[in-house]
């Protein structure tokens, strides 16, 4: 399985006072060896940021380092041509959406 995973989905793993820790937990003790879940750079800063802010700096430098030493993650840098394409991509999936109302 290859999942690509959002910010309030890695806070929520790290913040055991969040909401949603435990189904954020479980969700990944039920992974297969085999899974990936796949993250961008941006939002492995903003999860850092966001961790520092609710759960403090420890916290943060400690989830940082776990994802940069995980098997687990496939991380994807963004540039500037990968950038644009995901920007045209969204362009045309909103003239597609508009289309469809």
């Amino acid at each position: 399985m290859q999942i690509f995973v959002d910010t309030s989905a890695l806070v929520a793993l790290t913040n055991r006072s969040d909401q949603y820790h435990l189904k954020a937990r479980g969700f990944l003790d039920r992974l297969s060896p085999t899974s990936r879940l796949h993250i961008s750079n941006y939002i492995i800063d903003e999860s850092i940021t966001r961790i520092r802010m609710i759960v403090g700096h420890r916290l943060a430098l400690s989830f940082g380092k776990n994802i940069f030493s995980s098997h687990l993650y496939h991380i994807h840098y963004i540039d500037e041509e990968l950038e644009k394409e995901a920007y045209e991509h969204g362009i045309q999936s909103l003239s597609h959406n508009s289309r469809l109302q």
